[in-house]
């Protein structure tokens, strides 16, 4: 889905000639292979390069090497600590604090609570992990945190890394998880436990999750659903920025966070007093499709620029 938003985002402008259509490299999980793909485009002399890092500072000399080529690097989602390319995405402090926070109440203040991250070392998934972990240390003193696994924003794994620990530690309370899938496996392996009460959980924006867990309250009084959006537009909100420096437009220093970020504004969350019209809009989609608020409009983004 990000990849068809950032081409919908790209298509009015290459209608008008000033884009010419994408060239777009399929996701590699490891530093080489982002490295490769970048070097393959900078040798096709691409203007402007969008990327989703998988690590917050390996990639670092080879975005140099395309800054320095007079390249448009732009960061999304998972941000980076170069200050010379444009990092932009939502806080993922932010998400992971507001997920904690909800499950934290759901657990009444106090019990077991177990991290699933994400992919380890990526950028968005230690950040959301290391947000739950202090806000858990600094306002619920009577939560421990138990276990910090990996689920890789994988269905499988997660599920296969929930099943096994609690296979052993069956006294949980709470589970913060990530999106990718994993939320869905981890949710899965709690249901099939048989642990009661269901721990609270948080979920994702995929229609499969949101359908899924409307069976789970369904059987779990009680139990209440919650997610916030992986907001994959982000990558279209990139491809706006990409070209308004290719325009030559300029950001405005006012509007840039430390390091050079961009931050997006936090869309509303998928929760019980919204539920039901996420899960009427899941119910038209198939499992895989990821719910998602729209892009920022070209205010917004142009909120960003200089005038």
């Amino acid at each position: 889905m990000v990849a068809n938003s950032i081409q919908a985002a790209n298509k009015p402008y290459e209608d008008k000639g000033i884009t010419k259509p994408l060239v777009v490299q399929s996701a590699t999980t490891d530093v080489p292979g982002q490295i490769r793909q970048i070097q393959t485009l900078m040798n096709q002399g691409v203007d402007a390069i969008l990327v989703d890092v998988n690590s917050p500072n390996a990639l670092n000399p080879i975005l140099n090497q395309a800054v320095a080529r007079g390249i448009k690097v732009i960061a999304f989602d998972n941000m980076t600590d170069n200050p010379k390319v444009v990092n932009l995405g939502i806080s993922q402090a932010a998400r992971g604090a507001t997920a904690a926070k909800f499950m934290a109440d759901q657990m009444g203040g106090k019990g077991n609570m177990v991290i699933v991250g994400g992919q380890a070392g990526a950028p968005a998934s230690d950040d959301r992990d290391n947000a739950v972990k202090k806000v858990i240390a600094d306002q619920y003193p009577d939560i421990k945190i138990v276990q910090t696994l990996n689920g890789n924003w994988d269905l499988t794994t997660g599920n296969q890394v929930m099943s096994t620990y609690l296979a052993s530690h069956p006294t949980v309370n709470g589970v913060f998880t990530q999106d990718g899938g994993q939320a869905h496996g981890v949710l899965q392996a709690l249901v099939n436990s048989g642990i009661k009460p269901l721990p609270a959980v948080n979920g994702e924006d995929t229609a499969g999750w949101v359908k899924y867990a409307d069976q789970v309250m369904q059987k779990n009084p009680g139990w209440k659903p919650f997610t916030d959006f992986s907001l994959p537009v982000v990558g279209a909100d990139a491809l706006e920025v990409a070209v308004r420096l290719l325009q030559g437009k300029t950001l405005n220093p006012s509007e840039v966070a430390p390091g050079n970020q961009l931050i997006v504004p936090q869309p509303v969350t998928i929760n019980p007093d919204n539920f039901d019209h996420w899960l009427s809009i899941a119910k038209t989609k198939p499992d895989s499709f990821t719910l998602s608020p729209p892009p920022m409009s070209a205010a917004e983004i142009d909120k960003w620029f200089n005038s």
